[in-house]
């Protein structure tokens, strides 16, 4: 249940990010300033359209305006609509975990994921684990840490595939939809008094994968808190210069 709901939380914040972002990630400049992430992004679609039995109706690379990949609709009910939505974000995740891998593999998630549970304290408790998050990133800020120029690279890549496979609203309102059933399934299970251990840190994945599975998900979750932070910086930033050197308008004619 823990896992499923770090999933959405990942999700939402995400999201986030792709509506700060706008427009930017059609726009051929943005495209040629973060190539990596047009690259990533239309794998992802790719793979997408794969597994969903769909094809691509447009590839726009940044000598074009427009989205990096445009797929058609998947004819395939639920198993289509879900992996065009999810596809590209986990090729994006998997990405962002590859990159660090290569250039900083050091870089281990110093916050540890706690368990969520369907309960309204749930919220208090991601909410919680961001300011953590952002603290921590502050005092590698000012420990020097951030300015290697491994550490910079990582984070350059690590933008560059987020802004571009972060998922529309649309897309994360189909993954909501298909995880919200999940965890409704597994909700139900557990009311029954039976044990789901796929999907908790309990039994098989507890003894092998549970560690390196959330501290995955920690490393996503500080990339895309990094990401919305500075994109939030750089939006008020420019509002505030806009604000300030915008030439006042006269008092209306009579």
């Amino acid at each position: 249940m823990s896992f499923l709901l770090w999933i959405l939380a990942i999700s939402a914040v995400l999201l986030l990010l792709r509506l700060n972002v706008g427009p930017l990630p059609r726009r051929r400049a943005f495209k040629a300033l973060f190539l990596p992430g047009v690259l990533v992004a239309i794998v992802g679609k790719l793979l997408a359209c794969a597994l969903s039995g769909s094809k691509l109706q447009e590839v726009n690379f940044p000598w074009r305006e427009g989205d990096p990949a445009k797929p058609e609709e998947s004819k395939v009910p639920i198993w289509g609509s879900l992996c065009q939505a999810l596809v590209p974000v986990l090729t994006g995740a998997a990405a962002v975990l590859i990159a660090r891998e290569i250039l900083v593999p050091e870089l281990i998630g110093r916050i540890e994921l706690p368990d969520l549970e369907t309960h309204p304290s749930a919220i208090a408790v991601f909410l919680d684990t961001c300011r953590q998050i952002l603290g921590d990133l502050t005092a590698m800020a000012n420990a020097g840490e951030l300015w290697r120029w491994q550490m910079a690279l990582f984070g350059y890549l690590s933008f560059s595939i987020l802004a571009f496979t972060s998922p529309t609203w649309k897309e994360c309102d189909r993954i909501k939809g298909h995880f919200f059933a999940a965890v409704l399934s597994v909700a139900a299970v557990g009311w029954l008094g039976l044990k789901v251990g796929f999907l908790s840190r309990g039994w098989y994945i507890r003894y092998k994968w549970s560690e390196p599975v959330f501290e995955g998900l920690g490393l996503i979750l500080t990339a895309a808190l990094a990401a919305l932070l500075a994109t939030l910086a750089v939006r008020w930033s420019y509002l505030l210069l806009l604000a300030a050197f915008k030439p006042k308008q006269g008092p209306p004619k009579e």
